[in-house]
């Protein structure tokens, strides 16, 4: 339980584990609060993350989790807007 996130609704988007299986960068959605200090906050608990993930793993490691903000809504309003305005020219 992370108090800080309370007031939030975050959403684990892609999980992308490195081909040793050691490290897994976990993309994040953040509804109501910041996605990039929900990140933050989410590996000062990656340990503890981490470890609740390994109980439920039957492989020789569990990944280590190096949470992200995912930015894909961002790129597509970005994207969408460049598209808007090439359109009004």
């Amino acid at each position: 339980h992370i108090p800080e996130l309370d007031d939030r609704i975050v959403t684990v988007i892609e999980v992308v584990p490195s081909a040793d299986l050691r490290t897994a960068k976990v993309y994040i959605g953040a509804l109501g609060g910041d996605e990039k200090e929900a990140a933050k906050l989410l590996n000062m608990f990656s340990g503890k993350l981490s470890s609740l993930v390994a109980k439920n793993m039957s492989t020789k490691f569990s990944p280590r989790l190096i949470f992200f903000a995912d930015d894909t809504f961002e790129r597509v309003r970005k994207i969408d807007n460049l598209i808007k305005s090439s359109e009004t020219r």
